[in-house]
This record gives C-alpha cells, sequence and structure tokens, in this order.
C-alpha cells in the first residue's frame, strides 16, 4: 500500500484485507429520506455527481466502479466528514444486479469496491483508519466506521479518554450506515470505536488505535 505522505493504512476487520487501495496521486446537493430500520428518517446521501470529492479521488472512484461493474449512476457519497476536517467519506454504489457495494475515499487515496455482504461477514462494526505524517509521529488520523443492524449508533473513544458520538448516515438499500471523521490532534486519535443497538445496549466493541510506522526510539529511523 502506497500512501501518500507516508499515510498508511490498518484494516481492523479481517474481511476487509480484500479491498485494494488505490494511491489518488497515480489518477495523474440536496439529500433524500427514508425510514430506517429503527422508524426514524435517515438521510441517504449525495449524488456523486453533486458530491463535494476532491477530482482526483473522483476519478479513482469512477475507474474502481468500472472495475467492479458498479453503476455510475448508482453511486453515492454517504457519511463524509465534517466540513471543517479534511475530506473522508463512504462510496455507495450498485451492480445491474442490486448488490451494494462500498469503497472509502479520502482527499489522498481510494479503495475499491467490496460488497457490503462481503464487509460484515466479520460482525455488524467495521472500523477502518488511515493515518498520516512522518515515520516517526503520527499527526493526522482518519475513521470511517461502517454499521449493519441490529447497530444503530457509533461513539468514538479518542486517546484523551472522551467519548464521542459519530454521525452516521443510512445507505439506500439494507440496513446500513457509514460515518466518517479525520483527527488532526493527538487527544483526538481514536482508539475505539462502540456500536449500540437501538435500546442503546453496547453490542459491538472494534479497537482503532493507530502508532507510527516506526519508533521514534530505533536508531533505524528516518523522519
Amino acid at each position: 500500500m502506497n500512501w501518500k505522505n507516508a499515510r498508511h493504512v490498518r484494516i481492523l476487520i479481517a474481511a476487509l484485507s480484500v479491498i485494494g487501495i488505490a494511491t489518488v496521486g497515480a489518477y495523474a446537493v440536496g439529500s433524500s429520506t427514508s425510514a430506517s430500520a429503527a422508524g426514524s428518517a435517515r438521510a441517504l446521501g449525495v449524488p456523486f455527481g453533486a458530491a463535494s470529492i476532491p477530482s482526483p479521488a473522483r476519478r479513482a472512484v469512477e475507474d474502481f466502479a468500472t472495475s467492479a461493474q458498479v453503476a455510475s449512476s448508482s453511486l453515492l457519497e454517504v457519511g463524509r466528514s465534517p466540513s471543517d476536517q479534511p475530506y473522508r467519506a463512504t462510496i455507495v454504489g450498485y451492480d445491474h444486479a442490486g448488490t451494494v457495494h462500498a469503497a472509502i475515499a479520502t482527499d489522498a487515496a481510494v479503495t475499491n469496491f467490496a460488497r457490503a455482504s462481503q464487509l460484515f461477514r466479520a460482525g455488524p462494526v467495521v472500523a477502518l483508519t488511515s493515518s498520516s505524517g512522518t515515520t516517526t509521529e503520527v499527526r493526522e488520523v482518519g475513521l470511517t466506521v461502517l454499521i449493519e443492524s441490529p447497530v444503530t449508533r457509533v461513539d468514538v473513544v479518542s486517546e484523551s479518554g472522551t467519548i464521542r458520538a459519530l454521525d452516521v448516515v443510512w445507505w439506500p438499500r439494507g440496513d446500513y450506515a457509514s460515518g466518517s471523521s479525520v483527527a488532526t490532534e493527538r487527544s483526538l486519535f481514536p482508539t475505539q470505536v462502540l456500536g449500540y443497538d437501538v435500546a442503546g445496549n453496547l453490542i459491538a466493541k472494534r479497537d482503532v488505535g493507530v502508532s507510527p510506522l516506526c519508533p521514534a526510539v530505533d536508531p533505524k529511523c528516518i523522519e
């Protein structure tokens, strides 16, 4: 995996090991609503053509969609990071059989598309992180969480011990949702993802801590 700016991916669920990564550098708005599984209204994302995805990442997504035989007209941006953070979002789409596929897009790289059934084989919470910085210091951590019913709500625990809710957006088909965030302060780097059902019961937990590629105390490390 060759991520721009020493960015590297930590795949936390075994099912995600099949996902490929494309470095974006290699590729030279209204929302509809529906009823969620819990019965509440939910946003269904932004059509890909109207999404704010960076241009290089957009081209990579289009190439991966073509390779996966995902219809370009079905692509939606869902669960993107807040506007005051670097770009990160889930892109969902459907093949001609109606099977849902998902990819993760950032301003530096894009994963290929994987079927939802493939992603959630290990459980109802999937957490994917990437980090950037030097070889000895992590300076930015991106997190995308994908959930499947019965999980309906997600909290993220940070290095400082703070627990905050992660906003998720439900996908148009199936009981799936996702949300993303990007932390640039060490105290806000995520360490754990907690998934709750509609009654508030904790039913899934994922550790998501990241570390530098090379410990600073190692004399072989190069900044």
